[in-house]
């Protein structure tokens, strides 16, 4: 489980700076709001996540 948390962890950093790097170089606004949906969406998931393995340790 945890290696697919980073494996997933890892693929959202690329995304953002893939976004990021799209950003800068066509300054098309599209971009920076995929970049902003893709980090919202890693911190809910992460968040989550913690819940999950804190009620597992819990239990």
């Amino acid at each position: 489980m945890l290696i697919v948390i980073r494996l997933l962890g890892f693929l959202a950093i690329a995304t953002i700076g893939s976004s990021l790097i799209a950003f800068v170089m066509t300054r098309n606004r599209r971009w920076l709001v995929f970049a902003m949906q893709v980090l919202r969406l890693s911190v809910v998931v992460g968040i989550v996540l913690v819940l999950l393995y804190a009620l597992e340790r819990l239990l």
